[in-house]
C-alpha cells in the first residue's frame, strides 16, 4: 500500500507540475520591469521621405503620409 502512495504522489506532482508549465505562457505579471517605455523619435519615411514621429522600441512603423511599412531595428 506504501508504493503506491508514493506512484501516486509522483503521478500527482507530475500533474501539477505540467498544468504549471502550461499555464506559463498565459500568466503576464505587470511590474515596473516589464513595461517598457516608448521612447518617440522623428525618423524620415523610407518610401515618401516625409517627417513621421514613431517609437523607436518597436521594430516597425505604418508611416501616415503614404502607409509604407518602416521597418527598423528598435
Amino acid at each position: 500500500m506504501n508504493m503506491g502512495m508514493g506512484f501516486m504522489r509522483k503521478i500527482t506532482v507530475l500533474v501539477m507540475a505540467t498544468i504549471i508549465t502550461a499555464n506559463m505562457g498565459t500568466v503576464k505579471i505587470n511590474t515596473n520591469d516589464n513595461l517598457s517605455k516608448a521612447q518617440m523619435m522623428q525618423i524620415s519615411c523610407h518610401h515618401c521621405h516625409e517627417n513621421i514621429t514613431v517609437d523607436i522600441s518597436g521594430d516597425h512603423a505604418i508611416c501616415e503620409h503614404c502607409g509604407e511599412n518602416n521597418i527598423f531595428a528598435g
